[in-house]
C-alpha cells in the first residue's frame, strides 16, 4: 500500500510518521543506537504533501541542538528537498563536530566489544604502529580510476585559450581550497564532492564502486563512509603541514593515476597512542607533546611510497599526517579521499602544530 502523502513505499523498519505541526521539524527513524540518531528534516502543510529531506544519522546530543538551530528557520515558507538538504549542510557546519571526543570514544569503545577490531580487517600493528598505514595494491581497478580521473580533470581544469599550454586550474564553483582557511591563504589541495560530478555519465557508478572494494577490504560498510572527495595537487600548491583530522578514526587514499606519492604518516619510536580509546587526558597531552615534538625534528616521516592507479592507502587519522609535497612542474595527482565517521568529521577545523 503507498502512502498518501508523499507517493512512495515504505520502507521496512522505517514506519512514515506525520509531525505533530506545521512547518519544519525533525522526523526521527527508530530508537538511537550508540548515541546515533536516524532522521530526516520534513516540511509540512496543512493540505499539501510532506517534503522530506535526505535521511541522516547524527549524534542524539546534535540532533537536539538541531531543533534549536531551527527555530529561526520555522517561519520558511514550503520549500523543496533540495532546499531541506542544504539546510542541514548549513547546520551541520555551524553546529561544529558531529561528535564530541568523549561520545566518539564511547562509541569506539562499543564497537571494540562487538567486533574486538575497531579497525576492521586491517593490521591494528600496521596502523598505530610501523609502517603507520596498510597499502592495498590493485584494489581498484584502472578502468574505474580513469573514469574519476577523467571527470575531475574536466571539471577542474579548462584549457587556456591563447596557448597549447597545459591546461590551469578553473576557479569554478564547487571546487574547495583544503586547508587554505585554517593555515594560511594558499591551497594544499583542491576538492570536488562526489554531488558536483556525479551529472558526469559514468561517475556515480564509478565512485559507488570504489567505495564498495575501500569498505569491503577494510571491513566497514561502504554506508559509513562520508566526507567523500576528488582531490587534485598540481605544481605551485603550498606544502602541506602535519595535522590530525578532527576525530574521524580510518581515512583513506585511493590513487586515480600513476606515480602517486602516497600520504606521509609520521613515525615515532613507539606505538601510536589510540587516543579514540585512551581515557586519560594526561596520557594523551603527554604522547602528543613528545608527537609534536618527533614532527618538529623534520625525519620522522615515513619513507616514500609510490601509489599506482587503483592503489589504496589506509592510515589513522588520528595519527600525525600530511600530504606528500605537490608535484614538479607539468604533473598532477589525482586521488580520491574518504574516512569511515561521522558525515562532516574529517571536514571539521583540522589540528596544527601548537604554538
Amino acid at each position: 500500500m503507498r502512502s498518501t502523502t508523499s507517493g512512495r513505499r515504505r520502507r521496512p523498519g522505517h514506519p512514515l510518521k506525520q509531525p505533530s505541526s506545521a512547518g519544519l521539524s525533525i522526523l526521527p527513524y527508530g530508537k538511537p543506537r550508540r548515541g546515533m540518531q536516524k532522521f530526516r528534516l520534513v516540511h509540512c502543510e496543512a493540505a499539501s504533501a510532506l517534503v522530506r529531506s535526505r535521511e541522516k544519522q547524527w549524534t542524539s546530543a546534535k540532533v537536539a541542538r538541531l531543533k534549536l538551530w531551527l527555530q529561526p528557520h520555522e517561519a520558511t515558507s514550503r520549500p523543496s528537498a533540495a532546499l531541506l538538504d542544504g539546510l542541514l549542510h548549513r547546520a551541520n557546519k555551524e553546529l561544529g563536530h558531529a561528535n564530541s571526543f568523549s561520545e566518539a570514544r564511547q562509541r569506539a569503545r562499543s564497537h571494540l566489544s562487538e567486533s574486538r577490531k575497531w579497525h576492521g580487517r586491517l593490521d591494528r600493528d600496521e596502523l598505530l604502529g610501523t609502517p603507520g598505514f596498510v597499502v592495498v595494491r590493485k584494489l581498484v581497478d584502472r578502468a574505474t580510476c580513469e573514469v574519476l580521473r577523467a571527470a575531475g580533470e574536466t571539471f577542474l581544469f579548462r584549457r587556456a585559450k591563447a596557448t597549447n599550454r597545459c591546461k590551469v586550474l578553473a576557479n569554478v564553483d564547487g571546487v574547495v581550497k583544503v586547508h587554505a582557511d585554517f593555515h594560511d591563504e594558499e591551497a594544499t589541495l583542491r576538492s570536488v564532492a562526489r554531488s558536483r560530478l556525479a551529472t558526469t555519465a559514468g561517475v556515480d557508478a564509478a565512485w559507488a564502486r570504489v567505495v564498495t572494494h575501500v569498505a569491503r577490504r577494510a571491513g566497514r560498510q561502504p554506508s559509513r563512509s562520508n566526507d567523500e572527495a576528488l582531490t587534485v595537487a598540481v605544481a605551485g600548491m603550498a606544502a602541506q603541514h602535519w595535522h590530525l583530522d578532527s576525530t574521524a578514526s580510518l581515512s583513506y587514499v585511493v590513487a586515480l593515476n600513476d606515480g602517486v606519492l602516497a600520504t606521509e604518516v609520521l613515525q615515532l619510536d613507539e606505538p601510536w597512542l589510540d587516543s579514540m580509546r585512551c581515557r586519560s587526558q594526561k596520557r594523551r597531552d603527554a604522547f602528543m607533546r613528545r608527537a609534536w615534538a618527533a614532527a618538529d625534528g623534520g625525519d620522522a616521516a615515513s619513507s616514500p611510497l609510490t601509489l599506482s592507479a587503483g592503489d589504496v592507502i589506509y592510515f589513522y587519522s588520528h595519527r600525525l599526517h600530511r600530504a606528500p609535497p605537490p608535484p614538479s612542474r607539468g604533473k598532477r595527482r589525482y586521488t580520491l579521499f574518504g574516512a569511515f565517521c561521522a558525515e562532516g568529521a574529517s571536514m571539521k577545523e583540522p589540528t596544527f602544530a601548537p604554538h
